[in-house]
């Protein structure tokens, strides 16, 4: 048996009232793909504006310091990032070959 959504108004009161798809697809027993396309469907998903819950959660990396050693055999970069939201910070080295694109690219800039 097939669950039904409301009708557009409904849904439309649900949005108004700060419900997201999620909230919504658990309210009436189904995906919320389901709800999202139900949406589109009769154009009104624009009214969704929730904050994705992964969003809160992504690590985003803002370099700090780096530096690039050019040695015989290889070229190394160390970078010290400041990982997430909450700050904490780790040193990243990078060995690469010598022959790599990288570091004919570092040549031509003349490091």
């Amino acid at each position: 048996m097939a669950v039904k959504l409301p009708n557009a108004a409904i849904l439309k009161s649900h949005l108004e009232a700060g419900l997201d798809k999620a909230q919504i697809a658990a309210r009436y027993g189904v995906h919320r793909d389901t709800v999202r396309t139900t949406l589109i469907r009769f154009g009104i998903d624009h009214l969704d504006k929730a904050p994705r819950q992964s969003a809160s959660r992504r690590i985003t990396r803002h370099s700090v310091r780096e530096s690039v050693t050019v040695q015989a055999d290889r070229v190394v970069l160390i970078r010290e990032m400041i990982a997430g939201e909450n700050g904490g910070t780790a040193l990243r080295c990078l060995s690469l070959p010598r022959i790599s694109m990288h570091v004919a690219a570092l040549q031509e800039r003349g490091l």
